[in-house]
């Protein structure tokens, strides 16, 4: 089989669900986006019949013909990054080296090291400048996590018709690179439908700002490996054969038909030892809008020790091409033979560099980099502004009444709407004695709440002490907390705090 390599680069977060991720008020997104995610995009951008009895359809899509492999991270040096193997451990509160129990388990002397996973999902193997030195980075995820609300009706928010719920997702700006196997006539079709800048909508919540990624760097590859053994420790011919899983794998027990937690049946011969972890999968349909059946799987990095004479090399070579179990068209099943044989492995962490600026040099790079950044200060901001307002330091105390939090609300919106603060200064001044008494009275971090409005009005660049924010910079041009950003930040501030002691107060 040949492959076809691409690059998807994240414009949005993207969310692809984890199946029972314990919270109902949340989800949890994969680490990888699944092949089974860009097996759909593809379908919908594929012109031919849409039809399972359809011979071009059901080989391009359905049959496992075609393998769409899941997209995983890459590294520092741009490479595929693989399931971290489930047998690495490491010293507890010492991460440096890490011990491969497939290949050597713990010494006396090492009895008494407190061992413990490597817990980071996704990592690349390479040879040291002298052998048998192997080294490891290890992915570290950074996922974004967002806050949301879901009202009934959302015309009228009450506690009762109202869910605070969360997304964690992976974040915009990662790079997943993904793979495609077929015969080369059925992937210069598949080619022709992922030309290169191509914007595809994966995962969920799509209609709400996630799932934009952008194809990039399409190419065939008729040599490509997915994994290749790196380490001296194990020799060709040792008595042990190891087999890691490159993906979650389905598999069946032939007799019972029920779904094991071994690659037994499949091998045909039983494993000597084995360091494996099982999970709950499932997905979606969207032509039936209906989720598929949740099934048991072997969860990627999983290794099987199996005695060597006991198998045969012909299959195994087959297994390793054509994958294992079932849904092998969405990525499931591929495995490594004998990938990782180093006992011991240095982790290896890249440095950060620094960004090179860039010159813009004629003016209209410059507008669009100015609207750039200031597009990306406001998102920041208004994520600060979020976070300020729900913080207990500006909780009001004994809050005035509904009546006079709503009348300031209105002076805070009108004087929003018209970029003038004065209002809002003069409605304060103006008040009768009895409902200035009342903000007077009213405590929020310590400050009378009617100087602390006042404090904002006549000074609003005084919201920027509870909203920091790193100014993004694009090129040579980096972002301004002009002072008309900052009136209407102040503004809106007020307008949520006292949103918020309105609703505390019904």
């Amino acid at each position: 089989m040949s492959a076809l390599t691409y690059r998807l680069t994240l414009l949005d977060p993207v969310l692809v669900k984890q199946v029972n991720n314990g919270d109902p008020n949340s989800g949890v997104g994969l680490d990888f986006i699944p092949g089974s995610s860009l097996r759909g995009a593809l379908v919908g951008r594929y012109q031919g019949v849409k039809d399972a009895a359809d011979a071009d359809f059901c080989r391009l899509f359905l049959d496992g013909s075609v393998c769409y492999l899941n997209a995983y991270p890459t590294d520092s040096q741009s490479h595929r990054m693989l399931p971290t193997p489930l047998s690495w451990r490491s010293e507890k509160d010492s991460s440096n080296t890490i011990r491969d129990w497939a290949i050597e388990g713990v010494t006396d002397d090492e009895a008494k090291i407190q061992w413990e996973g490597v817990a980071k999902p996704f990592c690349t193997l390479w040879r040291g400048e002298e052998p048998p030195d192997v080294r490891a980075e290890l992915w570290e995820r950074e996922a974004q996590v967002n806050i949301h609300n879901a009202r009934v009706d959302r015309q009228k928010a009450t506690a009762a018709g109202a869910t605070v719920f969360r997304y964690e997702a992976l974040p915009a700006g990662e790079i997943l690179q993904g793979i495609v196997l077929g015969e080369a006539r059925d992937l210069a079709t598949i080619q022709s439908l992922l030309p290169v800048g191509t914007i595809l909508f994966l995962g969920a919540s799509q209609r709400a700002s996630y799932g934009r990624v952008q194809v990039s760097e399409v190419q065939e590859d008729a040599g490509w490996v997915e994994a290749t053994a790196i380490g001296g420790d194990v020799e060709d011919d040792s008595a042990q054969l190891r087999v890691t899983l490159l993906s979650d794998a389905i598999v069946r027990d032939p007799a019972s038909g029920a779904y094991v937690a071994s690659l037994d049946p499949i091998i045909g011969a039983p494993h000597t030892d084995a360091f494996v972890r099982t999970l709950v999968t499932g997905g979606f349909n969207r032509t039936w809008n209906l989720p598929l059946p949740q099934t048991l799987a072997i969860r990627a990095g999983s290794v099987f020790i199996y005695d060597r004479a006991a198998l045969d090399p012909q299959r195994l070579a087959a297994l390793v091409a054509q994958g294992v179990g079932e849904r092998r068209a969405e990525g499931y099943g591929r495995l490594a033979l004998d990938w990782h044989r180093a006992a011991s492995i240095e982790r290896h962490t890249p440095a950060k560099s620094d960004p090179e600026s860039v010159s813009l040099t004629t003016q209209a790079s410059k507008d669009i980099a100015e609207r750039m950044v200031e597009r990306m200060l406001r998102a920041a901001l208004d994520q600060g502004l979020t976070r300020a307002y729900s913080g207990a330091n500006l909780r009001i105390d004994q809050p005035p009444q509904k009546s006079q939090l709503s009348a300031v609300r209105v002076v805070a919106r009108e004087a929003l709407a018209a970029d003038n603060l004065q209002l809002l200064v003069h409605h304060i001044g103006g008040m009768k004695r009895a409902a200035r008494n009342q903000f007077d009275r009213a405590r929020i971090n310590s400050r009378p709440l009617s100087d602390w409005l006042l404090g904002l009005a006549q000074t609003p660049s005084g919201v920027w002490d509870g909203i920091e924010v790193p100014l993004p910079q694009v090129g040579d041009v980096t972002a301004q907390k002009t002072d008309a950003l900052a009136g209407e930040y102040a503004l809106r501030l007020i307008d949520r705090v006292l949103y918020r002691a309105l609703k505390e107060r019904s």
